[in-house]
């Protein structure tokens, strides 16, 4: 089968829009994506939800937060991540908290 240059440009601009997309994310979104890809959406929020609160006590206004969003249903675990990376940079969970959170090895 021929391809195209057409679709060859976009092969490769497809690819490389993909490839840097992976390098910008942190690894414990990766690690999360490819854990999500071996069981359910349901079980790796649960994951980073037993991450989060190990990591920051039941209690924390993260922790209390991604058990929310859990419990109603309004949620993937995209938006959890996204949940951790806007309390990192509002200051209610540490700059560091995904670091944190990917040396507890949940996903492994």
């Amino acid at each position: 089968m021929k391809i195209t240059k057409r679709q060859l440009r976009r092969i490769i601009k497809e690819e490389t829009s993909r490839l840097l997309k992976e390098s910008t994310q942190h690894p414990y979104d990766l690690a999360a994506e490819q854990a999500e890809d071996r069981s359910s959406s349901s079980d790796v929020q649960d994951e980073i939800y037993i991450d989060v609160s190990a990591t920051l006590g039941d209690n924390h206004p993260l922790a209390q937060r991604i058990s929310n969003l859990i419990d109603g249903q309004d949620a993937d675990y995209f938006d959890l991540l996204e949940e951790i990376e806007w309390a990192a940079a509002d200051g209610t969970a540490p700059a560091n908290i995904k670091d944190r959170l990917l040396a507890m090895g949940s996903f492994e």
